[in-house]
């Protein structure tokens, strides 16, 4: 039997998969800075929360930048990135919620 968690999780790759890749009608520029900017927002809340995590949070922000990058120049939706991005483990890992 799944967990609320994981049934949640299918859902949500089931719905990535079946999604048309114009779904989302924003420009392949205006999609890239959608991610970038949310993916900056989000783990700048989480350095405002845990200061000492900074450098690893700066990291995922830049590798996050590319890979929409790199999906875009590839032809693919920079959506793809998003569920790992804004991945909420991640994110309580740098605001410190998560201990090492």
């Amino acid at each position: 039997m799944l967990s609320f968690f994981e049934a949640i999780a299918l859902l949500l790759l089931a719905l990535l998969i079946t999604t048309p890749a114009d779904a989302i009608r924003l420009a392949p520029r205006r999609s890239g800075w959608s991610i970038t900017g949310g993916t900056i927002f989000l783990y700048s809340v989480a350095i405002a929360l845990h200061a000492s995590r900074w450098p690893l949070a700066v990291v995922s922000m830049v590798i996050t930048a590319l890979a929409t990058l790199g999906l875009q120049r590839a032809g693919r939706s920079g959506w793809w990135i998003v569920p790992v991005a804004w991945n909420p483990l991640l994110l309580a890992y740098f605001a410190g919620v998560v201990v090492n």
